[in-house]
């Protein structure tokens, strides 16, 4: 009666699955090793075995399960219990933490010695059913009625509501019953391992490496075995291989399997439920920058290409990001301990082949200047998305866990990819506007560090100056070829000759030059582009703005001059040029003296990597004397204000 209240779902079908599907001798390795033996023989001991799809994640529980099964064979005061989640075989049963947790109760309870008080207690007659909270409880009470306690559980990824479950592991671990031994076993997901690793007496354990090797070669052993239910090409190509005594023999008759790859391929893409995601992924992952995890490539389907110009759509989310390895099973391997998402190099080449043309599955084919733009529309049609959010924050990167890469490697993939593509033009233009904040973000994504988080479109007054901060010089070129004033004048830093200049970006300045910025221009928090970087110490722009005429002696605040302005950081270098260029070393050089005098030792100005010390001090005071600076008596130079302001009052 109890039994039937409860409704424990029962995952054995897929146990004894795995036990079927178990080869003679495999997994020995890993009940006999290090690991395993301590977590069996201690109390509140926790393993997670993890790998990548496929890897025999569910093979090890299986076979842990009949170990301990034995183990704990004859002992009233051992139990054993096991759980299969299972989101893909339609039985909703084996995907919840709600259900996993009454398979666990009623196999426990079957054997206690007695049936378990703490069970009757939140049964209470069967009027209603339990909490989630009172079924943990249960389960606690019922592995205290037991000296040892084991429990497998398998697949935990494919768990519903992960989140919940991982908060229940968590708990299980800070109680120190001296009952319980768990072991799990699950893809390396973020989630779960940002969970595990925060827990001290879980131990991790990878399945990859060697002892694997020697469960995938007797797995080939035994198929070598039932070599009569082959075809007759992969029998042909086996026995031939086997005849070969040379390494150059083995290298021409592996030159004949390409053919039976393709057959292999083909199939795999025909029978695909979804044959455009598919594609999509198979692009990315061909042609993609570097590989990708699991939540990034599985954003890529979520861009719609269905629509007159593409645009990201969540609805087109998968639930799971995982069943993006699903998908693409067969093509794909997942590094266990990276995450990473590699396409098999035979894949990619069957893809842009002439061969895959020619066959049933020639939907799938593409070259590589399609795939470039493919990828560049997806990661502009991306960026735009979140962009009407504020500045990128960490909870919004978490949301968007591609937004990092498209915002930046789409320029590239733009520029390998189809040139004059009419939706990539219109994509491009939405991007150069600062109607909302996704140029910013743009900007920011590739290195938040650099960028404040506050900075939006009123920070820096134009997309150029935006881009022209964060040292976009492939991004400034786009946007003065589409138009872009490069003497429009707003934000905090004036113009994008000026915020280049302070962030020293040369190759930025460089090409505003070229594109004919003035030089000279007035307006911005350092008045002007020379004093923005002589403030910040960037000896190389400072020469490159010399050198395009910039008035080493136009006054203005802060500081009055570019000289006064390299005193603040005690930039040696920089003082040097602008005094050979014929920097003003009376009136200019006395005010410029009381700053450098004024220096605090150990503070960083600017961009320097050094702080300032005793000796830049020196050198610069040294300097101005020597250059013709007139020394002021001490008494009145304390009496003269400075119109010093610190770098954080500056970028305020």
């Amino acid at each position: 009666e109890v039994y039937r209240w409860l409704s424990a779902p029962d995952s054995s079908s897929n146990y004894h699955t795995a036990r079927e599907e178990h080869h003679s001798g495999t997994g020995a390795w890993f009940i006999e090793g290090e690991s395993f033996v301590k977590w069996k023989e201690t109390p509140d001991s926790a393993l997670w075995v993890y790998g990548t799809l496929g890897c025999g994640k569910t093979i090890i529980c299986s076979t842990v399960i009949d170990d301990i099964l034995n183990h704990c064979a004859g002992k009233s005061t051992h139990a054993c219990a096991y759980f299969f989640f299972d989101n893909k075989s339609g039985q909703s049963d084996l995907s919840s933490h709600n259900k996993f947790l009454r398979s666990i109760i009623r196999q426990l309870s079957h054997q206690s010695s007695s049936f378990p008080a703490s069970l009757m207690e939140i049964y209470d007659g069967g009027h209603q059913q339990p909490s989630l909270a009172s079924l943990q409880l249960t389960l606690r009470r019922i592995i205290e009625g037991f000296e040892h306690a084991y429990i497998v559980v398998d697949a935990l990824d494919e768990c519903t509501d992960r989140k919940k479950v991982l908060a229940w592991i968590e708990e299980l671990m800070q109680w120190h019953g001296g009952k319980l031994h768990i072991l799990l076993s699950s893809r390396p997901e973020t989630d779960i391992k940002k969970k595990f690793h925060s827990i001290e007496k879980l131990v991790q354990f990878s399945l990859t490496g060697h002892p694997m090797n020697n469960d995938i070669e007797i797995c080939i052993d035994a198929l070598l075995l039932e070599m009569d239910i082959w075809d007759d090409e992969t029998r042909a190509h086996v026995r031939a291989l086997s005849k070969c005594r040379t390494r150059r023999s083995v290298d021409d008759q592996l030159k004949a399997v390409p053919k039976g790859l393709d057959a292999a391929y083909e199939r795999l893409l025909l029978s695909s439920r979804n044959p455009g995601h598919l594609k999509q992924l198979l692009i990315w992952l061909a042609f993609s920058q570097h590989d990708l995890r699991v939540e990034e490539l599985a954003d890529v389907i979520a861009v719609d290409f269905s629509i007159d110009l593409p645009s990201f759509d969540p609805r087109l989310r998968f639930f799971r990001a995982t069943d993006v390895l699903e998908m693409c099973c067969g093509f794909v391997t997942e590094n266990a301990d990276t995450g990473f998402i590699t396409l098999d190099q035979s894949v990619k080449e069957y893809l842009v082949s002439e061969r895959i043309k020619g066959g049933r599955a020639s939907y799938f084919s593409f070259d590589e200047r399609f795939a470039q733009t493919v990828i560049a529309k997806t990661c502009l049609a991306y960026v735009l998305h979140p962009g009407t959010f504020p500045p990128m924050d960490e909870s919004v990167t978490q949301a968007f866990p591609l937004a990092a890469y498209a915002a930046r490697h789409w320029i590239i993939h733009m520029r390998l990819g189809i040139a004059n593509d009419g939706s990539i033009s219109r994509l491009t233009d939405r991007l150069s506007s600062l109607e909302d904040n996704a140029l910013i973000n743009c900007i920011r994504l590739p290195d938040p560090d650099q960028h404040p988080s506050n900075c939006d479109k009123i920070t820096y007054g134009s997309a150029l100056q935006a881009a022209a901060y964060g040292g976009e010089v492939t991004i400034v070129g786009l946007l003065l070829r589409k138009g872009a004033n490069v003497h429009a004048q707003g934000g905090v830093y004036g113009n994008a000759l000026q915020a280049a200049s302070f962030m020293g970006h040369v190759e930025v300045v460089q090409l505003l030059l070229d594109r004919g910025a003035d030089v000279n221009v007035q307006g911005g928090q350092f008045g002007n582009a020379l004093k923005a970087a002589s403030y910040a110490g960037h000896e190389s722009i400072v020469r490159l703005l010399l050198e395009r005429g910039a008035n080493v002696n136009a006054v203005g605040e802060p500081y009055d001059t570019a000289l006064a302005a390299a005193c603040v950081g005690c930039h040696t270098k920089v003082i040097q040029w602008l005094v050979l260029k014929g920097a003003d070393m009376q009136e200019q050089g006395t005010r410029a003296l009381r700053i450098a005098r004024r220096a605090k030792i150990g503070s960083r100005i600017g961009h320097a990597h050094n702080e300032i010390s005793q000796e830049d001090r020196d050198t610069t005071v040294q300097l101005l004397l020597d250059g013709g600076a007139i020394a002021e008596d001490e008494a009145e130079e304390d009496n003269k204000d400075t119109g010093m302001v610190t770098i954080e009052e500056v970028e305020e």
